[in-house]
């Protein structure tokens, strides 16, 4: 299995390499277009997502911080990177990480010991009449 995380991670790092080779850079901002500006960050958050995996091990917090990284780094182009936007970026990356904590998956076994309970017809239980003495018939 990790191989072929190690394969997946080469190829998007490629992607990105290429992109950033091939694609022409935009002098600004406001004269980049939108495929210029997606080429550039779709394969940047998932070639850093999957780096972050390979050491958290859990795809959710790796998005998480690769989120955090882009949002740095879009701080930083436009030169708005200061104590105050740095500081929330951390705190928004941190509340993002302790919101989605890690979960174990549930284990299925599919042998003949599995754990998984029968489904199967009971045959009706008898109400119990503990509190309707009061409402019996006397004769």
């Amino acid at each position: 299995m990790p191989i072929i995380k190690v394969l997946i991670f080469l190829l998007f790092a490629a992607v990105f390499t290429l992109v950033i080779l091939l694609i022409e850079p935009p002098q600004t901002w406001q004269q980049a277009s939108i495929f210029q500006i997606l080429a550039f960050f779709i394969p940047l958050i998932v070639t850093t997502t999957l780096l972050l995996d390979f050491f958290i091990r859990y795809m959710p917090h790796s998005f998480i911080i690769a989120l955090g990284f882009i949002m740095a780094l879009a701080f930083y182009a436009v030169r708005e990177l200061n104590f105050l936007t740095g500081t929330l970026v951390i705190l928004i990356t941190v509340f993002g990480w302790r919101v989605f904590p890690k979960m174990k998956l549930p284990r299925f076994r599919l042998t003949g010991s599995s754990k998984i309970p029968k489904l199967h017809m009971r045959k009706q239980e008898q109400p119990k009449l503990r509190g309707l003495r009061r409402l019996k018939l006397r004769s």
